[in-house]
């Protein structure tokens, strides 16, 4: 879980540069000054072992940020049935903070689209999209644990989201959530806006 605690840290400085390595990454894995130019915080994996199932906008996936073959990412669900391709940009930069590999605290883990929404408005964020989205990432990670029980991937879902909903709705999100937590899944939320969508 600590992996992902620090995607959320490091998103509030994802546009700090001071040299080939962001300083947000170089400043992660210190706790003294000065820097060292380095990134290697807790081994070799840099999150090889997990999924993070990213509710957002999608990702697209031929961003600089993700190589020309961004072979570490799954659909998992789209609202409008398309490939999961990110046409606001909110969710590839988040998705980048995450799993980047120029910028991503966890450069090798494995990434599920879950397209719940074209624009990061809570506006025209839609509850059934959101909702059939988290049941979406429920049975792929019911499946990923049936498929191999010892070795499967640890699942964490981000939802960059700022929701206003209905509250019967929201009870559905709270309850679903629940369920994913009981399953496994590590579920993270919200904190604030980085105000910095541009990689």
């Amino acid at each position: 879980m600590r992996l992902f605690i620090l995607s959320v840290l490091v998103a509030v400085a994802a546009c700090q540069y001071t040299g080939p390595l962001p300083w947000n990454l170089d400043r992660l894995d210190q706790q003294r000054l000065p820097l060292d130019g380095q990134y290697q915080p807790f081994g070799n994996e840099f999150g090889g072992q997990s999924i993070v199932y990213m509710l957002a906008t999608g990702i697209e996936r031929t961003h600089e940020n993700f190589g020309p073959a961004f072979n570490r990412a799954f659909l998992i669900y789209d609202f409008e049935g398309g490939d999961g391709a990110d046409i606001d940009g909110a969710g590839t930069a988040f998705a980048g903070v995450i799993a980047g590999q120029y910028t991503g605290v966890a450069s090798k883990t494995n990434i599920g689209i879950v397209r719940v929404n074209a624009h990061p408005d809570p506006l025209t964020l839609n509850a059934d999209f959101i909702i059939e989205g988290m049941m979406a990432v429920l049975n792929h990670y019911k499946n990923l644990k049936a498929a191999n029980p010892v070795g499967h991937l640890r699942g964490v879902a981000v939802a960059p989201l700022s929701v206003t909903l209905d509250a019967n709705r929201l009870v559905e999100i709270e309850e679903l959530t629940r369920d994913m937590v009981r399953e496994g899944i590590t579920v993270v939320g919200p904190v604030g806006d980085a105000q910095c969508w541009q990689l």
